[in-house]
Parts: C-alpha cells; sequence; structure tokens
C-alpha cells in the first residue's frame, strides 16, 4: 500500500512540476501586443527610409531635368535659327 501511495504522489508531483514548468514558459513567450509594437514600429522605419531615399533622388533628377530644360532651350532656339536661314537662302 505504501508503495502505491508513493507512486501516486510522484505522478501527481511530476504533473505539477509540468504544470508549472508550461506556466512558466507561457510567460516568457511575447505577446502579440509586443510583436505588434514591434512589427509597426520596423514598418514605421522602413516607410521614413523610403521617404528619405525618394528625396535624395528628387534632390538629384532636379538639377538634371534643369540641365536638360537648358539644353532643350538651346536646342529649340538652334533650329530656329537655322529655320531662318533657311528661309533665307529660299527654302534649301
Amino acid at each position: 500500500m505504501n508503495m502505491k501511495i508513493v507512486s501516486i504522489l510522484a505522478v501527481i508531483i511530476i504533473i505539477i512540476g509540468f504544470g508549472l514548468q508550461s506556466v512558466s514558459a507561457v510567460s516568457s513567450i511575447p505577446s502579440v501586443d509586443n510583436i505588434t509594437n514591434t512589427t509597426q514600429e520596423a514598418i514605421n522605419n522602413a516607410s521614413d527610409t523610403v521617404n528619405q531615399t525618394a528625396q535624395d533622388v528628387q534632390n538629384t533628377l532636379d538639377p538634371i531635368q534643369d540641365i536638360l530644360n537648358s539644353i532643350n532651350s538651346v536646342l529649340n532656339t538652334v533650329s530656329s535659327i537655322v529655320q531662318n536661314i533657311q528661309q533665307i537662302f529660299g527654302g534649301y
């Protein structure tokens, strides 16, 4: 009989021990809120980086566009001069 009681007590202690370990393990898992907050922070950081990169690209392209507009203006002027010269010489 004593062996039966000891065996039952051992099983109860093992069950309680596993139960406590399970509760401890669950408390160490990050909560959904923490995961959500971390994910949102990562998305915000990525968005800030993309916006800054887009601004840097725009700042680089603006002067290039100004140069191209100037070249286009010069070419239009040259084209107009060539047309005037052609008219002077009878359309050749």
